[in-house]
């Protein structure tokens, strides 16, 4: 299915892909549906990759943000949220030449993997890339 993602949502082209990072508003007999996720660009219009938060019931957006802290907390914890799903939809380690046979040859793998990685902050939120 299609959804029409917020104007100016923030797109990027990647390997022959163009995704996008937005949010919509689904509206059918049953309610009101909120959604916040990937998206990649398709003929029909932008298909969901995965929706990284989705709200069915009116108020539960405002219920979860005032529990985060208000505005600044909660996109804080969406942006993050965002990233994890960014990071788990493009940029999957390789996986390993056979099954592993051994406990230390799945924790060698792991190891390598994440040694390959860097922590940084990005305005006051930590990002594993």
């Amino acid at each position: 299915m299609a959804y029409q993602i917020q104007p100016k949502a923030p797109t990027l082209q990647l390997d022959g892909r163009e995704i996008a990072v937005g949010a919509f508003v689904f509206q059918d007999p049953s309610g009101q549906t909120i959604c916040f996720g990937i998206f990649d660009h398709g003929a029909d219009g932008w298909i969901a990759s995965d929706f990284t938060q989705t709200y069915l019931n009116p108020g539960d957006l405002i219920n979860d943000m005032r529990a985060k802290g208000g505005s600044v907390e909660y996109l804080k914890w969406l942006v993050a949220k965002l990233n994890a799903a960014l990071k788990k939809l493009f940029s999957l380690p390789e996986i390993p030449v056979g099954e592993p046979t051994t406990d230390d040859e799945v924790l060698a793998f792991i190891q390598n993997s994440l040694a390959g990685m860097t922590l940084t902050n990005v305005a006051g939120v930590p990002k594993l890339g």
